[in-house]
């Protein structure tokens, strides 16, 4: 496995911070591999079980790109706002970047993203057709719903005055 870091801009031109890991024996000729996208939950930053599931899609032969969201992690941005449509932007934008590699075969892009990431992975697949296969692993299909049922009501009303 060869791992490097790597960075690509968003609409904005905010720069994200990411690892780009491809597998050390890659075939030879003009063969191109399947690439996936790594979309991390609610931490934002590239690491921890990111790292692991990189390490084994690569050894199964996949070019894998994971990333900090924008304000998280070394990527540019407002520190450590979770806001889900701009980090929606930000897979949609992994995904440019590493479809522009080249040993990466735009026709295999897929992404695998947990918890909010998850979620994220789920509204990116269904929205962009570049996406042929995504995983989500405890990703809810509701964040607004999913949110309010992690505090009381009296709580949900005083996060939505602020």
């Amino acid at each position: 496995m060869l791992e490097k870091k790597v960075s690509f801009f968003t609409g904005q031109g905010l720069q994200l911070a990411a690892i780009l890991e491809t597998p050390a024996d890659m075939p030879g000729g003009t063969q191109r591999l399947p690439g996936v996208v790594l979309c991390q939950g609610p931490g934002g930053a590239k690491g921890g079980v990111l790292i692991d599931v990189a390490k084994r899609l690569t050894a199964a032969g996949f070019v894998v790109l994971y990333f900090d969201y924008r304000g998280f992690g070394e990527s540019q941005g407002r520190q450590r706002i979770l806001l889900p449509l701009e980090q929606v932007e930000d897979i949609r934008c992994a995904l440019t970047w590493l479809g522009q590699q080249p040993e990466v075969d735009t026709e295999r892009l897929g992404l695998w993203g947990a918890a909010t990431g998850g979620a994220h992975a789920s509204y990116v697949a269904g929205t962009d057709n570049r996406v042929k296969c995504m995983v989500s692993v405890s990703g809810m299909g509701d964040c607004g719903r999913w949110f309010r049922t992690m505090r009381p009501y009296w709580q949900w009303q005083e996060l939505l005055k602020s």
